[in-house]
């Protein structure tokens, strides 16, 4: 009685699948090679929710590049880029601003809302031009 052959079956994903104990390991190292192995790995997690480096580009990317939202937070300074191409509104939610304040702005051509439990210097830029205000806490509206 071979247990082993029982342990193969386990690992097929379709009938007829035939275990290549090869190609389970380069797959195995491959595996531990990425950042998100400790989240992907059978077993516990290293941490719940674990998003590790390989999560902090996507992320960056799509609020500084796509949204343009820039933040200095030393400076107590927002400055959102409104460039990109769309007549629908759009903007960010639950942004943390410091230790302890959040950000939400959402925009469309013609208003912006910001709602804020923390003051801060906020700087408008679309091709029209810039606008520089500040915001207080509570829910600031500006037509532009």
């Amino acid at each position: 009685n071979d247990d082993r052959a029982d342990w193969r079956e386990a690992w097929t994903l379709f009938p007829g699948d035939v275990y290549d104990s090869n190609r389970q390991r380069n797959s195995d190292n491959r595996l531990r090679r990425t950042q998100w192995f400790e989240q992907a790995a059978p077993g516990q997690p290293a941490k719940p929710n674990f998003i590790g480096w390989t999560g902090l580009s996507p992320i960056a990317m799509l609020l500084e590049d796509v949204l343009g939202l820039q933040v200095d937070w030393p400076l107590r300074r927002v400055t959102w880029d409104r460039r990109l191409e769309t007549t629908a509104a759009y903007g960010v939610r639950n942004y943390p601003l410091g230790p302890d304040g959040t950000l939400e702005i959402l925009g469309d051509a013609e208003t912006l809302t910001i709602v804020s439990d923390v003051p801060f210097n906020l700087t408008v830029v679309d091709d029209e031009g810039s606008l520089q205000t500040s915001i207080t806490a509570g829910t600031t509206e500006i037509k532009l």
